[in-house]
């Protein structure tokens, strides 16, 4: 099962729909896009606490390791915490470590705040940023939090020197309104939401994904059974990928070289999805998709490739986080800047 669909469909040189956050399929919804320049807006203009939030399969990972490759590909230092249900103590443990701070640091609270800050002050002189991120930060006990908002207040007179981002599903954003941890909410200063993808993006995720995998999507996928994957991920980018994956050992199985609305619903099926509006992103699924009457079509004033969007100067992102809109999934190949970054210059971690 691994390796059929796969070799069925030999001009694939890859999976196209692996669940792994993989930096060369990463595809840049322009809600992704948003968040990235979000994110690195808060990093690099040392805004201290950032909040990225989104439902599960929104692709939070997919964003961190890109924010990621890029502090690797720059030189700066950044510790990654995925799994923050610690103890107090386990959690200074993991931060001395992480930023090497010397067995001192590790038994003392103040020997560590002491360390950290100098460290962070020298990254901070060499104009690296230094950046701790933090998922799943909806599980955080509410003693790390405490411990989060106090790291989070190193800083000079200038700027912040140590940027937190928080990762979390939507119940960080519930936990942050309780009354005990208005103190902590109140310095984020950026925050950020992934919502669901609309048909669109859905159709360009999957078309550019099988691109990347060396295929041909408009022969891989036929058009009902791409609105089919829309109707039942309802804009979630996981799903998307889970269902494409079974829909084509569905194809495979049947012999057939094109994914078919009947491939999908079958796959579904197998995996117990149901195309109802109680699934996240399918209300606005469903009113996007409701027919409106037919007009002319109005010009749409003409975007320079390269220009920018708020917030802030966005310039020194490079050309992987400029503007761009992955094109329809019939029209022809052409190569994706973002996977010739990845490509030339990110490697694995």
């Amino acid at each position: 099962r691994l390796d059929l669909a796969r070799d069925f469909f030999g001009h694939l040189r890859e999976r196209p729909f692996e669940l792994t956050a993989n930096p060369r399929f990463f595809f840049l919804t322009d809600t992704h896009r948003s968040a990235l320049v979000t994110l690195w807006y808060g990093i690099t203009a040392r805004k201290g606490l950032v909040a990225l939030i989104g439902d599960a399969g929104t692709g939070k990972t997919s964003v961190i390791q890109t924010v990621m490759a890029r502090l690797r590909d720059e030189g700066s230092d950044y510790a990654y915490l995925d799994n923050p249900t610690l103890t107090t103590t386990e959690f200074r443990r993991f931060v001395a470590r992480a930023f090497h701070l010397g067995p001192e640091a590790e038994a003392c609270k103040t020997t560590l705040i002491e360390a950290l800050r100098r460290r962070l002050a020298e990254s901070d002189g060499d104009g690296r940023p230094t950046v701790f991120i933090i998922d799943e930060a909806q599980v955080l006990p509410d003693a790390l939090l405490e411990e989060i908002r106090l790291l989070a207040n190193l800083e000079t007179a200038e700027a912040k020197l140590l940027q937190v981002i928080l990762v979390g599903q939507p119940e960080l954003a519930e936990r942050l309104d309780r009354p005990g941890l208005r103190q902590l909410k109140q310095r984020i200063a950026v925050r950020v939401t992934l919502d669901p993808l609309g048909p669109d993006d859905i159709e360009a995720l999957i078309a550019g994904r099988i691109r990347i995998a060396g295929g041909d999507p408009a022969t891989l996928f036929s058009a009902d059974g791409i609105h089919a994957v829309s109707e039942y991920a309802a804009g979630i980018p996981r799903l998307v990928q889970v269902i494409c994956d079974n829909a084509l050992i569905a194809a495979c199985g049947g012999g057939v070289g094109l994914v078919e609305r009947a491939h999908v619903v079958a796959a579904c099926a197998q995996l117990d999805l149901r195309a109802t509006s109680s699934r996240p992103g399918a209300a606005r699924l469903q009113a996007d998709t409701v027919p409106t009457p037919a007009r002319e079509p109005t010009p749409e004033p003409a975007v320079e490739a390269d220009q920018e969007t708020e917030p802030g100067d966005a310039t020194d992102i490079d050309p992987w986080l400029r503007h761009r809109r992955e094109r329809p999934m019939f029209s022809q190949p052409e190569p994706s800047r973002l996977v010739r970054f990845f490509s030339s210059r990110v490697s694995a971690p």
